[in-house]
């Protein structure tokens, strides 16, 4: 049986790479991570960290992250070492992206998340 999705692994990995490119919040935390990323491996653990916490640890008082969470499904099917290498090299090898920051206040805020 063949399960892959739009060239991804799998259809959940496909849905959290098109929110990550598509979603400006989401994006611009992505592109830190993948700022302070060292290698491609590390930002696959940080990648599943960040939304392992996001959609299945963290209580989900924001329409838009449910509609999210909803529409990746599991994220325990998520291929997140294939989501890191397509973005990891690309970005290592191009202009630096004028976004590329890390503001877990701002990205909290957009969600309705409350850093403590």
């Amino acid at each position: 049986m063949d399960t892959e999705y739009n060239g991804w692994t799998n259809r959940e990995t496909w849905a959290v790479s098109l929110y990550l490119d598509n979603d400006a919040s989401m994006h611009n935390h992505f592109n830190g991570l993948i700022a302070e990323a060292l290698t491609a491996e590390h930002l696959a653990e940080a990648l599943q960290d960040w939304i392992v916490e996001l959609l299945e640890e963290s209580p989900i008082h924001n329409d838009q992250l449910r509609q999210i969470r909803n529409e990746i499904g599991s994220v325990w099917r998520v291929n997140f070492h294939e989501i890191a290498q397509a973005h990891f090299q690309d970005y290592r090898t191009s202009e630096p992206y004028p976004g590329a920051w890390r503001d877990s206040e701002l990205f909290a805020y957009n969600y309705g998340l409350d850093e403590d």
